[in-house]
C-alpha cells in the first residue's frame, strides 16, 4: 500500500539570502509593446530577471470585451487606459459588458518561475450609483504555488474617505451592495475608493488568478463594469536551492522519494540518508542536481528493498562551493512488518487486549504512557512470526484518563501506538 508520509506540498527553504524587487511595468515590460484588445501576451525577461509572465484574459460564460471613449478599439488595454492606479504610470485596462450574473472575466497572469513578495493594485471595484445594481464589481484574487492555493491578503488604499466604500475579507473585495452606500469610484488621480492593494507576502508563488464578476444583488443583466490592474512587484528567488517539497512512499518492498525544488543556484548534488531512529544517519544514495535553474525540478530516489521497519529520510544538499544543509526529516512505517495493532476494549478497565501481526520472530516493548508522555507500564512481549494476541494488564489505581500504548522493537523503532481510554 501506498502512503504519502510528511513534508509533501510544504515550502522548505535550505538557505536564505537578500531578495530583489522586480517591477512588471505593462507599458515596457511587452515587446512588441501591448495592442489594444491582446487577450494572450508574453513578458519576456521580465526586468532582466530571466523571468516570462504570459497573461492572459477571457470571459467564462457570456458577454465581450469593450472599448473605451478614447480610441476605437477593444480592450484590454495599457497605452489607452484611462483609469489611475496609485504607483503604476502604465496599467492594464479591461472593460467587460457580461450578458448575466453567472459570468465572469478572468486574469491570470503565470511566471516561468516561483516568486515571492509578490503586490499590485486593482483600481475601480464600485457600482453606478449608491441605489443602483446594475454592477456590483466584485474581484476575487488567488495564487497558486503548483497544485497549492495561496491566499492573499488586501487591504483598502483609501479606506478614509469612505471606510464603508469595499467590503469583503480574505481574497475577495467588493463594492458595498447595499442600498445608499458607495456609489461610482472616478478612479483618477483624486477618487480612489474603489482601489485595493493585494499582498501575497513571503509565500512561494508562480500563478495569480484575477476573477472579476458581479456580487450578489446585480441586475439579471449587468452593464458595463471597468477595472484596472497596476503593475506587478515581486522578488525573484536568490536561494542556493529552494525546496517545495519532499515525501516518501512505498512502492512494493521499495520506499520511493520525490522532492522538488523552486530554483537553484550553484547546486552540486543531493545525498540521500536514512535512519532507523532519526538519530544515527547513514548515506545510501546520491543525485545530481541541475546546478542553475529558475524553473521548477522533479527528482526521485528509490531505496531497494529496505529493512522492514520504521525508516527516516532526509537529503542533504551539496552546493558547488562544497557548503550543505539539511532537509525536514520524512518518516515511513513499513506496513509489512506490522499489518495491524487492534486494542479491545476502549475504554479498558483493568486489561487492555492487543492483536497485531508481526513479519518475524522478535521481541516487542509494549509501553504505556500517559498524555505528559510519563511511563505508567512497560512489558516485554515476545511474538512469533504471524498473528500474535496478548494482554497488558495495568493496576486498578491507575487514574481515568488519556493515554498512548506504544510498541517497539529491540532497536527502539516504532512498530505500533494506539490512544487508549482508562475509565
Amino acid at each position: 500500500m501506498r502512503r504519502p508520509l510528511l513534508m509533501a506540498g510544504f515550502v522548505l527553504l535550505f538557505t536564505s539570502t537578500e531578495l530583489t524587487a522586480q517591477v512588471l511595468n505593462w507599458g515596457s515590460a511587452f515587446s512588441p509593446a501591448w495592442v489594444h484588445g491582446n487577450t494572450n501576451r508574453t513578458a519576456i525577461n521580465v526586468a532582466g530577471t530571466g523571468v516570462n509572465c504570459t497573461v492572459v484574459a477571457s470571459i467564462t460564460g457570456s458577454g465581450v470585451f469593450k472599448q473605451t471613449s478614447s480610441f476605437g478599439g477593444l480592450t484590454p488595454t495599457v497605452s489607452a487606459a484611462t483609469i489611475v492606479v496609485p504607483g503604476s504610470p502604465s496599467r492594464l485596462h479591461t472593460i467587460v459588458d457580461l450578458d448575466n450574473t453567472s459570468s465572469y472575466v478572468t486574469v491570470r497572469l503565470t511566471f516561468s518561475s516561483y516568486v515571492r513578495n509578490v503586490s499590485f493594485r486593482i483600481a475601480d471595484i464600485d457600482k453606478p450609483g449608491p441605489t443602483s445594481t446594475g454592477h456590483l464589481d466584485r474581484a476575487t484574487i488567488t495564487g497558486m504555488m503548483g497544485p497549492s492555493v495561496i491566499i492573499p491578503s488586501f487591504s483598502k488604499y483609501d479606506a478614509f474617505t469612505d471606510p464603508n466604500f469595499l467590503t469583503g475579507s480574505g481574497n475577495v473585495a467588493t463594492v458595498n451592495s447595499s442600498s445608499g452606500q458607495a456609489d461610482n469610484a472616478l478612479s483618477d488621480a483624486i477618487d480612489q475608493r474603489g482601489t485595493i492593494t493585494v499582498d501575497f507576502g513571503t509565500s512561494l508563488i508562480n500563478e495569480i488568478i484575477i476573477r472579476y464578476d458581479n456580487a450578489p444583488g446585480a441586475d439579471a443583466d449587468p452593464s458595463q463594469q471597468d477595472f484596472a490592474i497596476g503593475n506587478v512587484s515581486f522578488q525573484l528567488l536568490t536561494l542556493p536551492v529552494s525546496l517545495i517539497s519532499f515525501s516518501a512512499a512505498q512502492a512494493g518492498n521499495d520506499v520511493q522519494l520525490k522532492w522538488a525544488t523552486a530554483q537553484e543556484n550553484n547546486s552540486s548534488h543531493f545525498a540521500i540518508e536514512r535512519s532507523n531512529n532519526a538519530s544515527d544517519w547513514s548515506a545510501i544514495g546520491t543525485v545530481s542536481a541541475r546546478g542553475n535553474t529558475n524553473e521548477k525540478t522533479d527528482y526521485t530516489y528509490a531505496d531497494i528493498n529496505p529493512a522492514k521497519t520504521t525508516l527516516f529520510y532526509r537529503l542533504k544538499q551539496f552546493d558547488q562551493n562544497g557548503g550543505f544543509k539539511y532537509s525536514s526529516v520524512a518518516r515511513i512505517s513499513n506496513k509489512e512488518l506490522v499489518a495491524e495493532l487492534v486494542t479491545y476494549p476502549n475504554p479498558f478497565s483493568t486489561q487492555v487486549n492487543i492483536s497485531l501481526h508481526s513479519a518475524a520472530v522478535q521481541q516487542v516493548t509494549s509501553t504505556l504512557t500517559d498524555i505528559t508522555g510519563r511511563t505508567v507500564q512497560a512489558d516485554i512481549n515476545q511474538l512469533s512470526k504471524g498473528n500474535n494476541n496478548y494482554s497488558m494488564v495495568v493496576s486498578q489505581q491507575l487514574a481515568a484518563g488519556i493515554y498512548w500504548l506504544r510498541i517497539t522493537d529491540e532497536q527502539k523503532n516504532l512498530i505500533g501506538q494506539a490512544r487508549l481510554f482508562k475509565q
